[in-house]
């Protein structure tokens, strides 16, 4: 036929498939073709003069597109009047049935070359039908719709118990890179099989050679080695001389194994994400993920972090940092392709992020990108260095991962937040008790000795002796009751704090206490964030404690640690016993008979509510130095 005189009648009811369609087809003008979005319409309009060649999808409204084609056939003004079935969906029972019925050729849509795949068909089909149909028609549609089938396909004879293969198609030879020469002749079951036999083939050959209908999934290797996953299926087909032929159909479902077999992967890492017990285990276990069974080892995960703005690096692959050196933070007003993804809350897949007018650096060895939020928390970011990286499965797999990585990262914090509690319930529970002790002991001890010395002022022994003994009883309840209440008040967490002077403290607190002929130096500047009243007190309770234990005119220092991490303060007394410097801040512990045990106890309780440090060791006088690291 000369160029533009292929007529072809288009039925499809996807608008946008019978436009693409008629664009590609007509594009060197070789066709023209005319587009029918119902099969009802395309039976009104068809006229065997005016058509030479009918494509139909299977899928129709109403009618399948097999039952078009019987309705079509009466109007045929020959037997072999070409009809392509062009389908969104490969079936081998449709393409038996096509066989049947006698059409003349059976295409899949999809990929680059589909439209190039259904000219060459449809060529062939009215250019060459005389020659092929000539003789046995039913035979000749048969090879046709066999060689031009778009899964691997073989047929099998069964010969003295064993299935035989006689032909192939083109589509086994490019998949499985055997020729129809070295394919012939060997069984079904063997040619694509491990040298040994296994259970699994040795049943197949079995249902083969019965004749059984089979569908089952079966592991293929290809002449280059490669391992794939297949739907094998036979197809008998019955010949008009009685005879039938057989053909075993191979479906590829490589990608939906690996899909699968990616998703139980994915459960099991989510057992383990939702027993990490910190985030840092949960963004490792994340990373290794997304790089062992997601494929992709160029990523990171991002948390915002309120203090720098934006989305914070928080752990990344070694390839990334080998890549990239140093990973970007992504902050609202820097824009990102990861920031968007981010505010938005959905994922963004980029094909090419150099063609993104969000990119945060044109110049980025990266292509393509995968953004996946994790709710308010930051993102899971994927990258490639090559253009259009990932697919629809890379997306429903990563975002699985993401939402598990999310609940993990949740899980977490309130595990943690419920670990407080219990340590704030175990804190107040001890206080209760240790209170509970010093009402039963510290405070009931004075009482009644206060009591008994009182009766015996009442009866008149020595009035004054008893009474003083009564007085000094109520100063030490007084005492105990004033650091009680310091205790209870101190032990919480710092909220409100202001820079404070050690040395401006320090004096001030050296004033207001009773020195006498003792000596302070106080050689630090160093400024600290902290709660001042509460600070006052430690360093008034460290100076009353050398005053108390150093002996008449101490010498007391306050100055800076040698590493800068703190200060000190020491004094030239006899010092603390190695051996009970860990137990001079526990409650009740004192040297003196008339210390109430909760000096030190209340200084080590607020160096603690401020995040800080202190310890016991020995100032070079000999005496006791207390170090604060803060």
């Amino acid at each position: 036929m000369a160029a533009g005189d292929i007529r072809v009648l288009h039925v499809d009811d996807d608008e946008a498939v019978t436009d693409s369609a008629a664009r590609e087809l007509e594009r060197d003008g070789e066709f023209r073709v005319s587009s029918s979005n119902s099969p009802t319409d395309a039976l009104d309009r068809f006229d065997p003069a005016t058509y030479d060649c009918v494509v139909s999808e299977y899928e129709l409204p109403r009618i399948d597109g097999l039952e078009l084609y019987d309705r079509l056939a009466p109007q045929f003004d020959r037997p072999d009047f070409p009809f392509v079935l062009f389908v969104e969906q490969g079936s081998e029972r449709v393409a038996a049935e096509a066989l049947n019925a006698g059409v003349s050729g059976y295409l899949r849509k999809g990929g680059q070359d589909q439209y190039d795949a259904l000219a060459a068909r449809i060529r062939s089909a009215t250019g060459s039908r005389s020659r092929r149909r000539s003789g046995d028609d039913a035979d000749g549609c048969a090879r046709a719709l066999f060689d031009d089938f778009p899964d691997p396909a073989v047929v099998f004879d069964v010969d003295d118990g064993d299935s035989r293969v006689r032909r192939v198609n083109d589509a086994f030879e490019r998949v499985f890179g055997y020729d129809g020469e070295t394919a012939a002749g060997t069984s079904v079951t063997e040619l694509l099989s491990s040298t040994e036999r296994d259970t699994v083939a040795t049943s197949l050959e079995t249902a083969l050679v019965d004749g059984a209908d089979v569908c089952r999934e079966v592991r293929r290797q290809t002449a280059d080695g490669e391992w794939r996953d297949f739907l094998f299926r036979n197809v008998r087909v019955e010949r008009a001389d009685g005879d039938s032929l057989r053909y075993g159909i191979y479906t590829d479902i490589t990608e939906r194994m690996d899909y699968d077999r990616c998703l139980t992967e994915l459960h099991e890492t989510a057992r383990r994400l939702m027993a990490a017990e910190s985030s840092d285990a949960v963004l490792d276990l994340g990373l290794a993920a997304a790089r062992d069974i997601l494929g992709h080892d160029l990523n990171a995960i991002h948390l915002y972090d309120e203090t720098a703005g934006g989305l914070v690096p928080a752990a990344t692959t070694e390839a990334t940092e080998t890549l990239l050196g140093d990973v970007p933070t992504f902050t609202e007003g820097g824009g990102s392709i990861a920031w968007s993804a981010y505010e938005r809350g959905e994922v963004s897949v980029c094909a090419d992020v150099r063609d993104d007018p969000d990119v945060l650096n044109p110049e980025t060895p990266l292509r393509s990108e995968m953004v996946l939020p994790l709710g308010d928390r930051g993102v899971l970011l994927l990258s490639s260095t090559d253009v259009d990286a990932f697919d629809d499965a890379d997306v429903s797999l990563g975002s699985v991962l993401a939402a598990t990585v999310q609940s993990a990262l949740q899980q977490v914090e309130r595990e943690q937040t419920l670990r407080e509690r219990e340590r704030a319930l175990a804190r107040q529970n001890e206080r209760l008790d240790e209170f509970a002790s010093i009402v039963s002991h510290d405070l009931r001890t004075p009482l009644d000795l206060a009591a008994v010395h009182l009766e015996l002022a009442v009866e008149g022994h020595d009035e004054e002796d008893h009474l003083e003994r009564v007085a000094a009883a109520h100063d030490r309840m007084s005492r105990l009751i004033d650091d009680v209440l310091t205790w209870a008040r101190d032990g919480e967490a710092v909220d409100a704090t202001e820079t404070v002077s050690i040395r401006s403290l320090a004096t001030g607190c050296w004033e207001a206490l009773q020195t006498g002929d003792a000596d302070l130096t106080v050689t630090t500047e160093r400024a600290v964030e902290a709660d001042r009243e509460r600070l006052r007190r430690v360093v008034e309770n460290l100076l009353d404690d050398a005053l108390t234990h150093a002996g008449e005119a101490p010498s007391v220092r306050v100055g800076d640690l040698d590493d800068g991490s703190g200060v000190y303060v020491e004094d030239d007394g006899p010092g603390i016993p190695e051996d009970e410097r860990e137990d001079v801040f526990d409650f009740g512990y004192t040297l003196s008979t008339s210390g109430t045990g909760f000096g030190l106890a209340i200084v080590h309780q607020i160096i603690e509510a401020h995040g800080w440090e202190i310890r016991v060791a020995e100032s070079e006088a000999g005496g006791a130095r207390f170090e604060i690291r803060c």
